[in-house]
């Protein structure tokens, strides 16, 4: 999971802080919330505990097609119920056995861009 304080920066255009931080993906007050699907529907662990704490709205979008785990794709998702973060970016992460560190560092890259 990655938080920022996306909002502010872009309303300013100052630097976008980030943080990587592990657990409570749904708990973290900040102004968004990166979390990863893989290609074939799989939550990451951050994923699935914004999943549970908005009662399965997030598996729900992905069951529906509405969100994709291909590589470098995007969502939105805003104002989860039970999410304390008012903006959720859900980052397709591609093939979860090609997924590797330099992919890892191509998804925050895009990430990155998307905050933008």
């Amino acid at each position: 999971m990655v938080t920022g304080g996306a909002a502010e920066s872009i309303m300013s255009l100052q630097p976008i802080e980030f943080r990587i931080t592990l657990g409570q993906a749904a708990r973290v007050s900040t102004d968004a919330v990166i979390v990863g699907i893989f290609e074939d529907g799989t939550l990451t662990s951050a994923a699935g505990e914004i999943d549970h704490a908005s009662d399965g709205a997030l598996q729900r979008l992905v069951d529906s097609g509405d969100i994709s785990g291909r590589s470098g794709r995007h969502s939105w998702l805003l104002a989860l119920p039970g999410v304390a973060a008012p903006r959720v970016l859900v980052a397709g992460l591609g093939d979860a056995n090609k997924f590797d560190r330099g992919k890892f560092v191509r998804a925050c890259r895009d990430a990155a861009r998307v905050l933008r």
